[in-house]
């Protein structure tokens, strides 16, 4: 083989080697809708909606942030190990700011997606629906809009400034809520035996209901502006005072939940 021809080979086969994780990721064609004005792929003003698909067989973990819009996730029990992402883009400003495209990273187990916030934009966002076919550790991250969690297994970290957190339907998960201006709810979830558990809120209620707690859940809470409503079946509450409470379902392995919230009740029905 001649020299040159060695050489091309070995070339190609350092530029795959070194190409970043996120190439390896994408799995299938990606579509998108356009409504609206978009130059050189970025979106001017309007909305741009995309649909991606990524094989997350060897990811553990999924972080999602965004500056303004609402993150929806749900596991799709008819997916396997794939990842169907669909990102919508909207840019109301009249001046015409560009808005900057997401930004999508690979390291090691963890799979993340950024917004990037414009400059001078007063009225724009980035909206994810995601559909997993596994369960994995979740980190959501959000402003100026709700956050949503359906089906997962695994633990939520879940942080939203100016929008509702919401989970739901999850089987065994640990829990860290924090929420500020806007209401925390958790619906028919279970908790890991033995975890330690928080749900915080500075400027809203934390509502639990339906509780799985087939293994004991023992609850620390405090409201300092708001109401304590403890009326639900089986609970112990072990202590109750104007503002504070200690309470618990009864199990060989309780998990531990502290709840507080600054200004908003606290309901568990």
């Amino acid at each position: 083989m001649k020299l040159g021809m060695v050489l091309i080979i070995a070339g190609v086969l350092l530029f795959v080697a070194t190409l970043p994780s996120s190439t390896w990721l994408s799995r299938g064609q990606r579509s998108e809708t356009r409504t609206g004005t978009v130059i050189n792929d970025v979106l001017v003003s309007g909305t741009k909606s995309s649909q991606s698909k990524y094989e997350l067989a060897e990811i553990n973990t999924l972080v999602l942030e965004t500056f303004s819009g609402d993150i929806e996730v749900e596991v799709s029990n008819t997916m396997s190990t794939l990842g169907e992402f669909e990102i919508k883009e909207q840019a109301d400003d009249k001046r015409g700011v560009l808005q900057k495209t997401p930004i999508l990273e690979r390291q090691g187990n963890v799979l993340s997606l950024k917004a990037a916030q414009p400059s001078n934009c007063d009225n724009c966002s980035v909206s994810y629906r995601v559909l997993l076919g596994k369960a994995m550790r979740l980190e959501l991250r959000n402003q100026n809009g709700d956050v949503v969690v359906n089906g997962l297994s695994n633990s939520v970290k879940a942080n939203s400034l100016n929008g509702n957190i919401t989970i739901a339907q999850t089987g065994k998960t640990i829990l860290d809520l924090t929420a500020d201006n806007g209401d925390i709810s958790v619906e028919n979830a279970a908790l890991v035996a033995n975890s330690q558990n928080k749900i915080h809120n500075e400027n809203g209620s934390i509502t639990l209901s339906q509780l799985q707690n087939n293994t004991g859940i023992g609850f620390r809470g405090e409201v300092v502006n708001g109401d304590l409503n403890l009326n639900v079946e089986g609970l112990n509450v072990g202590q109750r005072q104007d503002n504070q409470f200690r309470a618990s379902f009864n199990g060989d392995n309780p998990a531990q939940l502290e709840l507080y919230t600054q200004n908003g009740d606290i309901t568990l029905e």
